[in-house]
């Protein structure tokens, strides 16, 4: 499937593909860029509007209950005020 769209400044965009995941859609784009095309994107067609895929970023979760330890050998013995003193 060869798709193209002119936009806006003599701009033309092709569209190549239509795939059922991101990676097979990345892997062909560069398999693109390796036959020396430029400005690859992946696109989505979101009903009908056209856009740059981007990666969602999820938020870690943070359990605030949870107690992390570090291990004996990095963890230094605090001294004592008197036997600081004493040194």
């Amino acid at each position: 499937m060869i798709c193209n769209f002119k936009c806006s400044f003599d701009v033309v965009i092709y569209v190549v593909g239509s795939y059922s995941n991101v990676n097979d859609a990345t892997n062909r784009m560069f398999a693109l860029e390796e036959q020396g095309f430029e400005e690859t994107y992946v696109m989505i067609d979101n009903n009908g509007e056209i856009s740059n895929y981007v990666q969602s970023i999820s938020e870690p979760e943070i359990n605030e209950d949870e107690v992390l330890l570090a291990p004996a050998e990095e963890v230094e013995e605090p001294v004592a005020e008197e036997e600081s003193e004493k040194s």
